[in-house]
């Protein structure tokens, strides 16, 4: 089942009466595709651990999932710290600087309940649902750049989309 309601994408539509079924699987192919974007495995809540050594002194930690919603525990080299997801959504901020070679353990939330998705992110699923519920053979476009390599991109995921979520999205490391 998707993170938004289908009855409320008809709203979003202005098609109240549409046929939930269509409904619920443009949502659906919609949050895949921005859990993708984003870096996610899934936009629903779920509980994760992750062990990180690190290799310089550290205070800001990258993170296997994310996006980082909530913390639960977190120790370094086998002491409890206090950390936070306050610097960006894949990444935990330590209360102090690590040693280089540290082993920091955080157990830690990521996505959201329905009641919680953040507002872009929630726009962006909506709108790229409405492409595909519009356009279900829109499928993949191919686009040539200016040195003549081939790229294909969603058409579904529009630029507009994209802003919305780059404060969500996995940083390139």
């Amino acid at each position: 089942m998707p993170i938004l309601s289908p009855d409320g994408f008809g709203v979003y539509l202005k098609e109240p009466e549409a046929r939930e079924s269509s409904l619920i699987a443009a949502l659906t192919a919609a949050e895949s595709l921005v859990a993708s974007y984003i870096g996610a495995e899934s936009l629903l809540l779920a509980s994760r651990a992750s062990r990180v050594v690190t290799r310089l002194a550290a205070r800001i930690v990258p993170l296997e999932y994310g996006p980082v919603t909530s913390v639960s525990s977190v120790t370094v080299d086998g002491a409890d710290v206090t950390a936070t997801t306050g610097w960006h959504y894949w990444h935990l901020r330590l209360q102090g600087e690590t040693a280089p070679g540290a082993t920091v353990e955080a157990s830690y939330t990521t996505g959201w309940q329905p009641q919680d998705l953040p507002e872009p992110v929630e726009q962006a699923i909506l709108m790229t649902a409405a492409s595909i519920y519009a356009r279900p053979d829109a499928g993949l476009a191919r686009i040539v750049t200016p040195n003549l390599t081939e790229v294909y991109r969603s058409n579904y995921l529009s630029d507009s989309a994209r802003l919305l979520l780059a404060a969500y999205r996995r940083p390139v490391t």
